[in-house]
């Protein structure tokens, strides 16, 4: 058993907003690693984007795979393909059937632009902190220089 290991149904849900995982970009590479990294803790809704994604709009569960690589046997990791980066009408619709803990993004931050213009109605409806969030100057501003982190909305109304 991994260390720190909590068993499925206690761990949080996070909605990850990025590169398809299984795919090859960097950023696609190193979500990959995240995921894998930490199934042991985190169930994971991987929103994922790319050009054209050939399987848009199906939901594809991955646990099998990552348990293999993980070496854990319940992991849940599922992906939703995406064509883009996705819309605020897609993340309120997630929020509302997935339940996420918290929403996690993780590329360059001018893809995004639409979720900083609306992170104060997501935070509401779920109860998202602003600690390890980044505010709305940061699309006002420099993007590399002020995003240095990987961003998270984190869910205050579950325990840690």
């Amino acid at each position: 058993m991994k260390e720190d290991y909590i068993p499925q149904a206690q761990r949080k849900k996070i909605l990850f907003l990025c590169d398809d995982i299984r795919m090859t970009s960097g950023i696609a590479t190193m979500a990959r690693e995240i995921v894998i990294g930490t199934a042991h803790r985190y169930n994971w809704f991987n929103v994922g984007a790319a050009i054209k994604h050939p399987e848009q709009g199906k939901i594809i569960d991955v646990a099998e795979d990552t348990n293999t690589h993980a070496g854990i046997t319940d992991s849940n990791v599922k992906i939703l393909p995406i064509d883009g980066y996705g819309t605020p009408e897609l993340i309120r619709d997630l929020i509302k059937h997935e339940k996420p803990d918290a929403l996690f993004f993780f590329t360059d931050p001018r893809y995004w632009i639409w979720l900083f213009q609306v992170e104060n109605e997501f935070r509401k409806k779920r109860k998202f902190s602003r600690e390890s969030f980044i505010t709305n100057e940061v699309y006002r501003g420099s993007y590399k220089r002020k995003c240095k982190r990987n961003t998270c909305f984190y869910n205050e109304g579950r325990n840690q």
